[in-house]
């Protein structure tokens, strides 16, 4: 380092020699001094200058370790930064290690529960046989209690008569291919024996492999004892009186019991190479699949035998199908009722000539109620009121004749509406639509009800018998809307559907319960004999009634009657 002297020697002063010698020693000590200071300071400035080195060096060295902390400060400030985001990542880490520990626990409890409210008896076995969890049923199936959870369950005396079990089991977990099989247990009863492995579940860094084998029973009991009774039943139904057919889809008979046999006389031999269609007459031929769409409930139709008799019989259908619901073959339970259809149908022939009898009565007495009895009332009640003009009586004797003549009145009016009722002239001249409007009236004028009629535009012809059903029919519903309905609004509509002539009588009043009984008070018909009488005509009656809404009868009859022919 160059070294910058800024101080100079001091030049040597020569003092004359008459100068004093005292001042000459002064000068020379003075000068001395002057060199030892400028020396000193030499020495002084070198030291400075040596130190300044010194502190550059030290300063750079400061601004060097500076820069370095400057560094280290940067990195402090973005470690700083990132402490939030390892925080919440560390949360995060926690609370996801905490549902994990939920998820585990919860999924450990639901083992617990799915185990403990599994109603089969499951029984977990390790690889050597040791029994690890059981269900509760195998506590009474098997006979395990939780001392036995660590035996081997070769060392268990299990009550199933399966002596083999252990070997099963070995395989089970050797070979890894289930086993099913029925057992009985020492009781009698009958089990569906499961063994399947027990497999861990396959993770990212192992495979799925088998720890031991799982023991599953399944109750079967019932359904032998059911297999027993399908035995019998199918035993009952082989030997049953009523025919017992089975036919596909295709209409090829499957099965024919010695019922079917001993009713169409076709052997079974013959009847399992024929078509069901062939024992239906030509007019009511359908198809086995249309069988699939009749009721459930038993209908009638009919039959034809091997010797060409037609018998009337009651058909039960029953679907039989596969797994998926679908239709796949039709059974049919037939029963001969011929007999009793012939039976009815003289049943019904007496009853027409019954009713026929009645009306025939009717109109007797109505003749002569008007005729006889009204003619006799009104000829009194005519001389009654001449006998005023013909003597002399007194006010109150001529009074007296006038009630007289009142009562006479009220007397021919009251035989005039039986007989109207008895044979309603209206209904014999001019047809059944005035003859509902005369009742419609006079019901209204007796028991105070509203009643609307409402008649078809198209009506047809009606013949008299099947007018005078109609006719009675609504004659008595309105006489049990008058006595048991309550009502203060009543409608009668006749109309014509297709074929089928429509009837229907309806009121506002209290109702009644379906399936209930409803007292008929006084005389008439009644439900029964108005259902009669539709049946009589080929057709039918529907009642509906709600409690607190109304009661509403309907009536179908055709216009021919059940033959055919006009009724």
């Amino acid at each position: 380092m160059k070294k910058n002297n800024k101080f100079k020697e001091f030049p040597v002063v020569t003092i004359g020699a008459s100068a004093g010698g005292k001042d000459c020693r002064r000068v020379i000590e003075f000068q001395e001094d002057l060199a030892a200071c400028g020396e000193r300071l030499k020495a002084i400035i070198e030291e400075q200058e040596a130190a300044n080195a010194r502190l550059k060096a030290s300063n750079e060295e400061l601004l060097s370790r500076n820069k370095k902390l400057k560094s280290v400060n940067d990195v402090f400030k973005a470690s700083r930064k990132e402490i939030p985001s390892t925080n919440e990542e560390l949360v995060t880490s926690t609370k996801e290690l905490g549902e994990a520990n939920q998820v585990l626990n919860r999924a450990n409890s639901d083992f617990s529960n799915l185990l403990a409210n599994i109603d089969i008896p499951i029984v977990l076995l390790g690889p050597d046989l040791t029994v690890r969890r059981f269900t509760p049923p195998a506590e009474k199936t098997l006979g395990l209690s939780p001392d036995k959870i660590g035996r081997s369950i070769a060392d268990i005396k299990l009550p199933l008569r399966l002596p083999n079990l252990k070997q099963l089991l070995l395989n089970v977990i050797r070979t890894g291919h289930v086993q099913k099989l029925e057992v009985e247990d020492t009781r009698g009863r009958w089990y569906y024996l499961f063994i399947r492995t027990y497999r861990t579940d396959k993770s990212k860094t192992e495979k799925s492999r088998t720890e031991g084998a799982v023991m599953a029973l399944v109750d079967i009991h019932d359904r032998k004892l059911a297999e027993k009774n399908v035995l019998r039943l199918a035993t009952v139904v082989l030997d049953s009186n009523d025919a017992v057919i089975i036919c596909d889809l295709n209409d090829r008979i499957l099965a024919w019991n010695k019922g079917a046999q001993k009713m169409y006389g076709y052997t079974e031999a013959e009847a399992l190479v024929m078509s069901i269609r062939q024992l239906m007459p030509e007019k009511m031929r359908m198809k086995a699949r249309d069988l699939v769409r009749v009721s459930a409930a038993p209908v009638e139709t009919q039959r034809r035998t091997k010797d060409g008799r037609i018998l009337d019989v009651l058909l039960t259908v029953t679907v039989l199908r596969d797994d998926k619901g679908s239709p796949v073959e039709v059974a049919t339970t037939e029963r001969d009722i011929t007999g009793r259809k012939e039976a009815e149908r003289e049943l019904r022939r007496l009853h027409a000539r019954v009713i026929s009898a009645q009306e025939t009565e009717r109109k007797r007495l109505s003749r002569e109620l008007h005729d006889g009895v009204g003619q006799i009332l009104s000829g009194v009640r005519f001389r009654l009121e001449s006998l005023p003009g013909e003597i002399a009586l007194s006010a109150t004797d001529a009074a007296k004749i006038v009630k007289v003549g009142g009562f006479l009145s009220n007397a021919i009016s009251e035989i005039r509406r039986v007989s109207q009722n008895l044979m309603p002239s209206e209904l014999v001249d001019l047809g059944l639509e005035p003859a509902l409007r005369t009742l419609c009236r006079e019901f209204k004028e007796r028991a105070g009800v509203q009643v609307t009629l409402k008649a078809g535009p198209a009506l047809p012809d009606i013949a008299p018998e099947l007018a005078l059903a109609l006719f009675r029919i609504a004659q008595e519903a309105l006489n049990n809307v008058g006595k048991h309905s309550r009502a203060t609004l009543a409608a009668v509509i006749l109309s014509r559907k297709g074929k089928e002539i429509l009837l229907s009588v309806s009121d506002n009043g209290i109702g009644f319960a379906p399936g209930g009984s409803r007292q008929q008070a006084g005389s008439g018909i009644g439900l029964g004999s108005m259902r009669e009488r539709a049946e009589l005509a080929g057709g039918s009656i529907e009642l509906h009634s709600t409690p607190g809404a109304g009661t509403t009868l309907d009536v179908r009859v055709p216009l021919s009657g059940p033959g055919g022919d006009t009724v």
